[in-house]
C-alpha cells in the first residue's frame, strides 16, 4: 500500500525507525490542500502537522510503499484509536503528472485551535523536504513558519 507523508514523517531517519519495511517511491503533490498545525503534541513540545482543503494551496510530500505492519505502526503513532488523526485516501500527483491514490492522515483539530510547531518539529519536516528535494519555493515556505520559540523572542 502507499502512503503520502507531508509532516515529520518526511524525515527519512524517523520514517525508517517507525516503519522499517517502508521504501520511498518519490515526491508528490496533494493539490488544493494546505499544511496546518491543528493540534499539540507534548513529545514535540508544540503543534503537529495536519492538512486541510484549500482552493489555492498545495502540500508537497513523499510517497512511501508500506507493509501492513508499517501501516499498523503509523496508525498507532498517529493516534487513530484516540481520535487524534483519521486515515483517508487522497489522490496525489507525481512530477510526471502521474496521479496515484494513497493513504494519508488528517489531524482532528484540538479545541484550542491552531498551534505553532516547535523548532525541533519543524526542523524534522524541513530536513525531509530537503532530503527528498521538494520544490525550493515550498522549502522556503516551510522555513518561514513561525515556531513556539519565535514567541519567546
Amino acid at each position: 500500500m502507499h502512503y503520502f507523508a507531508y509532516g515529520s514523517n518526511l524525515d527519512p531517519v524517523q520514517m525508517r525507525r517507525r516503519c522499517p519495511g517502508s521504501s520511498p517511491l518519490g515526491r508528490a503533490t496533494l493539490r488544493q490542500h494546505r499544511l496546518v498545525f491543528p493540534r499539540t503534541c507534548e513529545s514535540w513540545a508544540g503543534g503537529v502537522a495536519g492538512i486541510e482543503p484549500h482552493e489555492t494551496s498545495n502540500v508537497e510530500g513523499v510517497i512511501y510503499h508500506l507493509t501492513a505492519a508499517d501501516l499498523a505502526a503509523l496508525d498507532e503513532y498517529e493516534g487513530l484509536a484516540e481520535g487524534d488523526y483519521v486515515r483517508r485516501k487522497v489522490v496525489v500527483h507525481q512530477p510526471a503528472e502521474l496521479s496515484i491514490e494513497v493513504w494519508t492522515y488528517f489531524a482532528n483539530p484540538a479545541p484550542a485551535g491552531p498551534q505553532r510547531p516547535s523548532r525541533h518539529y519543524l526542523d524534522a519536516i524541513v530536513r525531509g523536504a530537503e532530503h527528498y528535494r521538494l520544490p525550493e519555493s515550498y522549502i522556503a515556505r516551510l522555513k518561514a513558519i513561525r515556531t513556539v520559540e519565535d514567541l519567546a523572542d
